[in-house]
């Protein structure tokens, strides 16, 4: 399926620019630009698009969280709830009220559990909220020189909780590069279209 010029134009050069940094970091402004260019094609449902992308997103690393807590299934859960709502089979706002209460959980969870499980079980909190609408980048300041460092990190989107899942935090010594490159390569060559032809082919 080929994919909107302005949509395909910004993953090339968000592609462009994550190889080229030195951490592989995909900044803000590149993801904002593909999310853009995402909400500008209204004929192709953008906004069912991003949703989706963010539930493929946070699924792609729950097995980090499930390792670690084999017997709370909570992100699964979240996520169920959000491809429900997604198709429209789940009330949004009792999904917004459950997406809020695992926030909360979460914030108390970050005093125990900390790297790789927390930052994948938060990327499930996540997605569900921006498939009920919310939009992480909603009113914060993002320049072209922004990285996440500069932004709160509880305004971050679905995919920076699951790279730093993945590959550990950006600017970390322990973090790894090619498991930072392997995952923003997926997310913008493989899991963007995916969305797209599954979003596009869903009534």
């Amino acid at each position: 399926m080929t994919l909107p010029h302005e949509l395909q134009q910004a993953i090339d050069q968000a592609r462009q620019a994550m190889l080229n940094n030195h951490e592989h970091a995909l900044s803000p402004a590149r993801r904002r630009s593909i999310y853009s260019a995402l909400s500008s094609d209204t004929r192709h449902g953008g906004s069912s698009v991003r949703s989706w992308l963010a539930i493929l997103t946070a699924r792609r690393v729950t097995a980090i969280w499930e390792r670690a807590r084999p017997n709370d299934q909570m992100p699964a859960i979240l996520l169920e709830m959000a491809e429900k709502v997604w198709r429209q089979t789940e009330d949004p706002q009792r999904a917004e009220d459950n997406a809020r209460q695992a926030w909360e959980k979460f914030e108390s969870l970050g005093r125990e559990l900390i790297g790789p499980p927390f930052l994948a079980g938060h990327a499930a909190v996540q997605a569900l909220l921006e498939v009920v609408g919310r939009d992480p980048f909603e009113k914060v300041t993002i320049t072209e020189l922004s990285s996440d460092r500069d932004l709160d990190p509880w305004c971050s989107d679905t995919a920076l909780w699951a790279a730093a899942a993945s590959s550990g935090k950006v600017g970390d010594p322990q973090s790894d590069l090619v498991k930072r490159r392997d995952f923003w390569e997926w997310w913008l060559t493989e899991a963007i279209p995916l969305s797209w032809q599954v979003a596009s082919k869903t009534p």
